[in-house]
């Protein structure tokens, strides 16, 4: 097993995303019947790769950690975890990015079972500060100073302008007009992407 710098529960969550045993609702119908597979951030099928990677949600914040390590990170599962087998030269690099994932799982289940309803890609980033200054303690020394800059970078994406946000869908247009730029700014299911993100889902 990985020895990374996380608590003992992440590793089995982990474990279970690198096997493709993480309940999603593509994972969950294998065991019984369900009418909506649909991803709790968009309307594609929930599997693992796409919500932990595909999503729009989670792949913004993937963009912005490989800005900071000026890596790619977050195409794929194999992306984040070939990391692993370097942990004492990558440690903050494994740790930000075990919790991405992890807070993803967690907004995703408040999604699920709290009916909260996502607003931005803030949602998601603010979660991840958190997590990683309750994760800051695990760090050896050695190790404090870069993820200092890791959270401060994070930081500042925090207050930049949004890339991407949900906007519930107004009332039906009362002109051609007024569908077509609606058609322009938002999707069906209100996501309205900004700057890089101009992928309809």
């Amino acid at each position: 097993m990985w020895q990374l710098n996380v608590p003992p529960r992440i590793h089995t969550f982990l474990w279970l995303l690198a096997n493709d045993k993480t309940l999603t609702r593509i994972n969950l119908s294998k065991r019984q019947h369900l009418d909506n597979l649909s991803c709790l951030f968009c309307e594609e099928n929930e599997t693992v790769h796409h919500l932990f990677f595909g999503c729009c949600v989670p792949s913004s914040i993937w963009c912005h950690l490989s800005e900071i390590f000026n890596t790619n990170l977050g195409a794929n599962f194999e992306s984040v975890a070939r990391w692993w087998i370097s942990n004492k030269k990558n440690a903050v690099l494994n740790t930000c990015c075990a919790a991405l994932m992890w807070c993803t799982w967690k907004l995703r289940n408040d999604l699920c079972f709290q009916a909260r309803q996502w607003r931005s890609e803030k949602d998601l980033l603010l979660k991840l500060i958190k997590m990683l200054r309750n994760w800051r303690a695990l760090c050896k020394a050695v190790h404090l100073q870069e993820m200092e800059r890791v959270m401060e970078g994070l930081t500042v994406r925090l207050h930049q302008p949004l890339r991407l946000f949900w906007e519930p869908q107004a009332t039906a247009p009362s002109s051609s007009s007024q569908m077509a730029a609606q058609s322009d700014s938002a999707t069906s299911t209100g996501v309205v992407f900004r700057d890089m993100y101009t992928r309809s889902i």
